[in-house]
């Protein structure tokens, strides 16, 4: 009897395998296409960047990250500069802030679209500020907060809608050089 049970349930262990090796219970079937590759930025929200007008062009990377179900698939995205009445929308009417989005003469990305080939699955994305100009802006208004906000976009992939931008909190300052001199007679 006992063997009789072991084989009935070897027996419908064997037929459970066989029928779940259908292509209907494969991953790329069970989790829906947008799923497949999504893309966010790793470090979001807001990211505080210390500059000085003597260091004219420092640069700051930004880490865009490939993940998904299957994340080995091609993809890109678009970068973008948010305008002025998005961090209005965003930030400056529900915290109160006094963001200013600085002039697009004020930086460069090193590219504005990013393609991940197949395997790849984070990318670099380095901003060039150009501080002298960044100071300037700044010196006209001295109440705003000025910032750059870099959101990422794609017409044909998943994008995190959660993790799609970052904003860069922007503070320049002039280094002051004094000299003391001493008389000695």
């Amino acid at each position: 009897m006992k063997k009789l049970i072991y084989n009935s349930l070897l027996l419908g262990g064997i037929l459970l395998m066989a029928s779940c090796s259908n292509s209907e219970y494969e991953l790329q079937n069970l989790v829906p296409e947008k799923y497949h590759k999504i893309l966010y930025i790793k470090d979001n929200g807001k990211q505080e960047i210390n500059m000085n007008t003597v260091e004219t062009t420092p640069v700051y990377s930004v880490r865009i990250v490939k993940a998904g179900s299957d994340p080995d698939m091609s993809a890109g995205v678009k970068v973008v500069t948010m305008a002025q009445n998005e961090i209005d929308e965003l930030y400056n009417d529900i915290e109160g802030t006094n963001y200013r989005v600085i002039s697009e003469n004020t930086y460069s990305y090193s590219s504005p679209e990013i393609t991940f080939q197949e395997g790849e699955v984070g990318k670099r994305l380095d901003i060039t500020f150009y501080s002298d100009l960044i100071y300037a802006e700044m010196q006209r208004d001295k109440e705003a907060q000025y910032v750059l906000p870099v959101k990422i976009t794609s017409d044909q992939d998943s994008i995190n809608s959660y993790k799609n931008h970052v904003l860069l909190l922007l503070d320049v300052k002039k280094p002051i050089i004094t000299f003391k001199t001493e008389r000695i007679n």
